[in-house]
């Protein structure tokens, strides 16, 4: 099992790869970044895919 980690996610594309749930990767995933819209946007991302009605993932983020 793998733990991802993202720091400074500064473009929508880290959020593109948390789309669809993988095997290997734990659904806990770690985020470092500090508070702004680039977080927020990473954020309001992954609560996207967690939360839409066909096949949603199941992320949790610690950030």
């Amino acid at each position: 099992m793998h733990t991802l980690l993202f720091y400074e996610p500064g473009h929508f594309h880290a959020a593109l790869t948390l789309r669809n749930e993988n095997p290997r990767v734990a659904a806990r995933l770690h985020l470092y970044a500090r508070p702004g819209p680039d977080r927020e946007s990473f954020l309001a991302l992954v609560d996207s895919f967690n939360s839409r009605r066909e096949n949603p993932t199941h992320w949790q983020l610690s950030v």
